[in-house]
């Protein structure tokens, strides 16, 4: 499912998209310099499947970013390797997370468990938690982007994502 690449995005519906830090277990996001405060989540880093672009996010295709985000070993095994899929249709405002974790995820303030997809848009929260405490705070940015004169985005080496949904740590 996915991995093919997918003709340029119209630039009606090119959007920047990335994952903004808020907070985690282990720090404050002043505590991190600026280029890793925020995932840029790049057409190329998504699989695609019928136009629908899909990030996997998680403490493996992301590891620099959440050891970063979590030096606590201990915090950083209970994010599952592969946590959650954002997907997103270009030229929809509409963002779809599908959680994989098996601990549960507070999205926009409601529990999601494993298996569950809500809508979320730009602004939107996502905490990571394990036994009810919130080890990793992160918000939603999606802007649009302006064609540099006339040309549209390109997506080039669509990733295939075969990562495992298991949580590293249990307790």
């Amino acid at each position: 499912a996915g991995g093919e690449v997918t003709p340029s995005l119209r630039s009606a519906g090119a959007r920047q998209v990335s994952l903004e830090f808020v907070r985690s277990s282990c720090r404050d996001a002043e505590s991190l310099p600026a280029e890793l405060r925020v995932m840029s989540l790049a057409p190329s880093m998504a699989t695609t499947e019928g136009g629908r672009l899909t990030w996997s996010i998680g403490r493996n295709p992301q590891r620099e970013q959440f050891e970063a985000w979590l030096p606590d070993v201990g915090s950083f095994s209970c994010i599952s390797r592969k946590a959650i899929d954002i997907s997103w249709s270009p030229g929809s405002a509409d963002f779809y997370v599908m959680v994989c974790a098996v601990n549960p995820l507070s999205i926009d303030g409601e529990v999601v468990t494993k298996g569950g997809c809500v809508t979320i848009k730009s602004g939107s929260e996502i905490c990571f938690t394990y036994e009810q405490k919130v080890l990793l705070h992160l918000r939603l940015r999606c802007a649009a982007v302006a064609p540099e004169a006339g040309a549209c985005p390109q997506l080039t080496n669509a990733s295939t994502s075969t990562g495992s949904g298991s949580v590293g740590g249990s307790g």
